[in-house]
């Protein structure tokens, strides 16, 4: 008897484990111990942004206890965290939420793993997104306005400068009004033997990228991709292209002068701290990079100046392109995981987050409400008051300054770091070969971009 009685009893709990066990369609199972529904959100920091996102997302899980668990997992670089959702074939394994930048909005606004946001913030009856800067909106809008990511950190690429060298050289913060400009003043810097060099370069692209489309130029046809799908490059044609073989020269003259540092070095392990060492006069970055100078504590004034047109006169001289990176609601399937993902990028757009989150890191505030914040406000004064002139400028942004609207702007980035690249190696590279090259390149993108859309 007792033996039948235990057959019996395991009998009953295996029937009782194999109902609760699996998933069995139940969207709201996520594998928590506490029954919320778990998030996964695929980042591309590194540690030191990690942690102090980390803390956000821990405010956020604390008081959603029992409903989300938003998790934090490194997903690579951008390209691999692209690379990741194109090849992962059952929605069940996609993320909730991944970082992507909005210069590669175009691509998100055209594959089926991205939800917009726009779809959540019209299903949510309060309206949380009226104070946000019109160009920070624009910047992760598609053609027809439609919100298709969300900012987590505002920034724009440009230059730190060792204002004590400027000075030195004859020149003030100013007077860096263009690449012309900056050129000139990195040239003082190094032939006064001010510093060892006179400049070093962020090795993305970045301060070509922008002063094309601060110049006013496009490259891409059909209004850079914002009239309708790009067809073809334009560097090779008329101010483009002048203007393209302008940096180009500038450039490698820089390099041939023995000026300018090493342009593939790395700007956390070597150019960061070549520049707190005085052996650069201006380096390239984006603002947040405030975060590791501020921890460095370099023995001299530093200010940061955005990338600007190439040559005087520009047709958007003075103003600076909404960059940064952003948040993207991953559509795996699951409506509460999505809900939920959501309801984490609107608890960071808070004021109390913005404030902290900027102050970690040295990103822009993108609401009047969270600059104005007393905890940021006091950060700022105190190491990076050049901030309020970027909010500024944010601010007043024409609709119309816009970087190209492509699914393969990666491509047109790396076509301009690759180019510099080439004439830092080679200072008397065939400009008109090399632009042709590359024109090519940015082509060959567009094809299989059109490919993948059909």
């Amino acid at each position: 008897m007792k033996t039948w009685i235990s057959i019996l009893l395991c009998m009953i709990m295996a029937l009782s484990l194999c109902a609760c066990g699996g998933k069995g369609g139940d969207d709201s199972s996520s594998g928590s111990t506490k029954g919320e529904v778990e998030i996964s959100w695929w980042i591309s920091y590194a540690t030191e942004k990690e942690v102090i996102l980390q803390k956000l997302v821990d405010d956020f899980n604390k008081l959603h206890e029992g409903e989300y668990e938003v998790k934090l997992v490194y997903g690579g670089g951008y390209p691999e965290t692209r690379q990741k959702l194109a090849s992962t074939k059952d929605k069940e394994n996609l993320p909730g939420i991944i970082t992507g930048q909005p210069v590669l909005n175009a691509y998100y606004a055209g594959v089926d793993s991205i939800k917009p946001i726009q779809e959540f913030i019209d299903a949510d009856e309060e309206d949380w997104t009226k104070g946000v800067y019109d160009t920070v909106k624009t910047a992760f809008s598609d053609r027809d306005g439609k919100l298709i990511g969300w900012p987590l950190g505002v920034s724009s690429a440009g230059w730190f400068i060792n204002i004590d060298m400027l000075k030195q050289a004859g020149y003030a913060p100013e007077d860096l009004t263009s690449y012309v400009k900056v050129t000139e003043a990195a040239t003082a810097i190094a032939s006064k033997k001010i510093a060892e060099y006179g400049i070093a370069y962020y090795y993305t692209g970045m301060d070509l990228y922008d002063g094309i489309t601060l110049q006013g130029c496009d490259f891409l046809d059909n209004e850079n991709g914002h009239k309708a799908d790009a067809t073809k490059s334009v560097i090779t044609e008329g101010e483009t292209n002048k203007v393209l073989k302008d940096f180009l020269k500038m450039t490698g003259k820089l390099y041939e002068s023995g000026y300018a540092y090493t342009y593939q070095a790395n700007i956390d392990s070597d150019i960061t701290p070549a520049f707190v060492d005085g052996k650069i006069g201006i380096i390239g970055a984006t603002n947040s990079y405030a975060h590791k100078l501020i921890h460095l504590s370099p023995e001299f004034d530093w200010q940061f100046v955005p990338n600007t047109v190439i040559n005087e006169g520009g047709k958007y001289q003075g103003y600076a392109l909404c960059e940064g990176t952003g948040t993207y609601i991953v559509d795996n399937g699951n409506e509460k995981i999505m809900q939920g993902a959501y309801e984490m990028i609107k608890f960071l757009s808070t004021v109390e987050n913005q404030s902290y989150w900027c102050s970690n890191t040295g990103y822009i505030p993108y609401t009047d409400e969270a600059f104005a914040d007393a905890d940021y406000q006091a950060w700022m004064t105190a190491n990076l008051p050049e901030a309020a002139t970027m909010q500024q400028t944010l601010k007043s942004i024409p609709a119309e300054l816009r970087g190209p609207y492509v699914g393969l702007a990666e491509d047109v980035q790396a076509a301009c770091r690759n180019m510099i690249d080439r004439v830092a190696n080679n200072p008397s590279e065939d400009l008109d070969e090399l632009i042709k090259e590359y024109a090519q390149s940015i082509d060959e993108a567009i094809e299989i971009d059109a490919l993948r859309k059909k």
